[in-house]
C-alpha cells in the first residue's frame, strides 16, 4: 500500500500537532491530530501546519473500531489519569498497529538491576534484601528508595500519577488481545530547561552540544549492558507486516517478538 493511502491518528498531539507534522513529512498525507485541548492545535491549523484536528479524550475515543491504519502516541500515555483505558482505546481504533514512545519502567525490566555489570556482590545482596523486605512494607533506606531502583511514586501537579511502561506489561496486553507481533527498541534522551529555544546545532548551541554528549554517553552504557534506555519504543501489530516493513525494522535494530497464538481462541 502506498504511503498516501495509509491513514494515521495521533494521540495527545497538543503541541501544535508536531507528531502529525513529522508523520506527514514522511509522505503520509492522511494524519489526524487529536488532543483534549484545542488551544495549540487551533494555532497550528490557522498557520497551515496541520490540515485538521479533533478534540478527543484518549480514554474514550469517539471513532469506530479500526478507523485508522495506525495510531501513534508519543510521551503522552503516561500523563493520562487512566492510561490503560487510552491504550486499549488506541488499539481498538487501529486496524494495523499502534506505535508508542513512553518512559521505560526499568523497575519492571526483568532483573535489570541485578544483571548490570557494574553492580558488585554486596550491591546484589542488598538488592535481594530490599525486594524481600519490601514485601512486608519495609524499606532499606529512609527515602523509600530500594537499592538501585527508584521506588518513589511520581505525581504531576495536576494530580495524575505518572505511569512508565515495561516490555512485560505491553507483552501481556498484546497476548491478552491475541495480537500478531510486537517490536521493541530503546531510546535515550536528555532535557535541559530552555532547550526548546536552542538551535539543533552543536556548533551554535552549547546546550544542544551538552544534550548530544549526554545522550551518546547513555547510549554507550546501554550498549555495554550497564544501563537501561530512558524510553521504550513499541510497535504493537494487529496484522502481519509485509516483507519490506519487517526487513526495515530489523535493519534499524528493532527487537521482534512473535506472539504465540491462543490455542483456545476458536473454541
Amino acid at each position: 500500500m502506498d504511503n498516501e493511502e495509509v491513514n494515521w491518528l495521533t494521540i495527545g498531539d497538543g503541541r501544535l500537532g508536531l507528531d502529525s507534522i513529522r508523520i506527514r513529512s514522511l509522505g503520509f498525507n492522511e494524519v489526524l491530530a487529536t488532543d483534549i485541548s484545542p488551544h495549540l492545535l487551533d494555532i497550528a491549523k490557522s498557520k497551515g501546519l496541520i490540515k485538521d484536528f479533533k478534540i478527543e479524550n484518549a480514554e474514550k475515543l469517539t471513532f469506530e473500531d479500526e478507523s485508522f491504519d495506525y495510531v501513534f502516541c508519543k510521551e503522552s500515555l503516561h500523563h493520562f489519569p487512566q492510561p490503560y483505558k487510552a491504550l486499549y482505546e488506541s488499539l481498538r481504533c487501529a486496524r494495523k498497529g499502534l506505535i508508542l514512545i513512553e518512559p521505560n519502567d526499568v523497575q519492571q525490566t526483568d532483573n535489570a538491576f541485578f544483571n548490570r555489570r557494574d553492580v558488585n556482590f554486596r550491591g546484589k545482596v542488598l538488592w535481594f534484601a530490599g525486594v524481600f523486605f519490601r514485601k512486608f512494607g519495609y524499606s532499606l533506606s529512609k527515602t523509600g528508595r530500594n537499592v538501585g531502583q527508584n521506588l518513589i511514586p511520581t505525581w504531576e501537579a495536576s494530580g495524575n500519577f505518572m505511569y512508565p511502561f515495561s516490555k512485560r506489561e505491553l507483552l501481556k496486553v498484546a497476548y491478552g488481545l491475541n495480537l500478531y507481533s510486537i517490536y521493541f527498541k530503546g531510546l535515550n534522551d536528555h532535557y535541559i530547561e530552555g532547550c526548546e529555544f536552542e538551535p539543533a546545532n552543536v556548533h551554535e548551541s552549547s546546550v544542544f552540544a551538552e544534550i548530544v554528549s549526554v545522550v551518546k554517553e547513555k547510549d554507550f552504557k546501554v550498549q555495554e549492558g550497564k544501563a537501561e534506555p530512558d524510553l521504550l519504543m513499541t510497535i504493537i501489530l494487529k496484522v502481519a507486516p509485509d516483507e519490506l516493513l519487517a526487513q526495515k525494522l530489523k535493519e534499524n535494530g528493532w527487537q521482534r517478538i512473535e506472539l504465540e497464538s491462543n490455542p483456545y481462541a476458536d473454541l
